[in-house]
């Protein structure tokens, strides 16, 4: 089919009629999907006659763009509601010299590649064709998957299982180049792709170390949703954009996101997602609308909602961010005593005034009930983040491009969606490890991020005698500054 023909085919059939929780939730924008496929062109290159395998393709619009871009060995369907699909995905299948297949594969083998291949779906070794691998994964009204009687977000165990194909190279991975391409509802993304360090779990960790994510289509208000501080929204911001700058990176001026701009109120420096509404149901007080007669309206009640939120939220924001100020202020202290121009007497003087900063600081932390100390360790955490070497810790924070904007009426039904990137590491840029080092590995990571975990390094002497002095001096962010470090032992503590 051409290149138009499957938009012009869902435009005569119409969009299918979905029952029960979780409606399918197709593309339906024809410009969505050619801006996509325009700026991930060039690193599509090496997909080119390759494979791809199509979970929930539903009407099939994003599917068939992308193949006759791509022009596959083979391209699988993978539909498990043909019938109310099958209008819209059959003409693909009996299009002359069609190369699309489909299968109705739901099972846990879903990914073995080994059963892709006896069907004669993906070239078996020895074949000259293309071994590359792209994944088109439709998340969005799926709602779970069940594996082993257990259910799990189908967004969830889509990363998950790419990152552990990644780093024990099994199925598609062990092949060729593997990609996936995932939708999923926007609010989904939050796991995979976390704005803050309160937000990074174990699953962001797993790809940290496999996989290379990035956000091709989105819908703003995740980081405000996350309570991150407005100045980092920015800076991370500014980064994005230098990159896309020094990379040409091609951005529709129509799919572009606004500049962000500095907050002028201190309770503002806290980029919240009801701050907008607030502002808006401010300014039509002052010109004189909703204004109550003798009964309050329900925007005026809102209104009355949102400053108490306001006022609540200001008593714990100014003083955290007034101790992460402090806290910044002693790190540059710490930082200025490994100066080798300094004499002894003026590292003495620094020294001393670093412990005795931080006495007062551990003191009125002490102090504070626990929402209001959190709060403070996340602002700490979410700047030290952004800004240690050798460059930001968060993936987010290291995207190569800004998300494109998108509207909800560009899906069917009306949803906000995401389209996540999510490619494999370079051989030389995962981890090393052998035999039991992958289960140490899991079990460091499945401390580090459980709720109430470790706030510190000392529990590796509980995991195994020796791991304490044998793996903190060789992570150079914890060395001494002098030395090319982070300078920052105080977090081993």
């Amino acid at each position: 089919m051409s290149l138009s023909a499957q938009a012009s085919l869902i435009k005569r059939l119409g969009l299918p009629k979905y029952r029960g929780s979780y409606p399918r939730v197709s593309v339906t924008s024809s410009s969505l999907c050619d801006d996509i496929i325009k700026r991930l062109a060039p690193s599509l290159k090496p997909y080119e006659g390759c494979t791809i395998i199509d979970h929930n393709p539903g009407v099939g619009l994003f599917s068939s763009k992308l193949h006759d871009f791509l022009r596959p060995r083979s391209h699988v369907l993978l539909e498990p509601h043909w019938k109310k699909h099958a209008p819209y995905l059959q003409p693909l299948l009996d299009a002359p010299d069609s190369h699309y297949h489909h299968r109705d594969w739901t099972d846990a083998r879903v990914r073995d590649s080994s059963r892709y291949e006896a069907e004669g779906l993906t070239p078996g070794p020895g074949d000259p064709a293309s071994h590359a691998t792209l994944h088109i994964f439709n998340s969005a009204g799926s709602a779970v998957r069940n594996i082993r009687g257990n259910s799990f977000p189908t967004h969830v165990t889509s990363a998950t299982e790419f990152a552990m194909d990644t780093k024990k190279q099994l199925n598609f991975h062990a092949r060729g180049p593997t990609r996936m391409l995932l939708w999923c509802e926007d609010g989904d993304k939050k796991p995979i792709l976390p704005r803050t360090i309160d937000s990074r779990r174990k699953l962001a960790f797993f790809l940290e170390a496999y996989c290379h994510v990035n956000e091709i289509v989105g819908f703003g208000g995740s980081e405000k949703q996350a309570q991150r501080e407005q100045s980092l929204i920015i800076a991370s911001s500014r980064m994005a954009r230098q990159r896309m700058r020094d990379n040409d990176i091609y951005t529709p001026p129509h799919r572009a996101a606004p500049a962000l701009e500095v907050a002028d109120e201190r309770d503002q420096v806290i980029s919240r997602y009801w701050h907008e509404e607030l502002r808006d149901l401010e300014a039509s007080f002052a010109a004189g609308r909703h204004v109550p007669d003798e009964q309050p309206t329900p925007e005026f009640e809102r209104l009355r909602h949102l400053r108490r939120w306001r006022r609540q939220d200001t008593k714990e924001v100014l003083p955290a961010l007034e101790l992460a100020d402090e806290q910044d202020a002693i790190d540059s202290l710490d930082l200025e005593s490994y100066n080798p121009a300094l004499s002894p007497q003026r590292r003495k003087e620094i020294t001393q005034e670093i412990d005795a900063r931080t006495a007062t600081l551990h003191a009125t932390i002490a102090s504070w009930p626990p929402k209001k100390w959190r709060r403070f360790y996340y602002l700490s955490d979410d700047r030290r983040a952004l800004h240690m070497p050798p460059g930001p810790l968060l993936m987010w924070d290291r995207r190569a491009y800004e998300p494109f904007t998108a509207s909800e009426s560009e899906f069917s039904p009306n949803r906000k969606l995401a389209l996540l990137d999510f490619q494999s590491k370079p051989a030389e840029e995962i981890l090393p490890l052998e035999g039991h080092q992958h289960l140490y590995y899991e079990m460091l990571v499945g401390a580090m991020t459980s709720q109430g975990g470790p706030t510190g390094l000392h529990f590796l002497k509980q995991i195994t005698p020796g791991a304490y002095d044998a793996l903190v001096p060789k992570v150079t962010e914890f060395g001494d500054a002098r030395e090319g470090g982070g300078g920052i032992w105080r977090m081993c503590g």
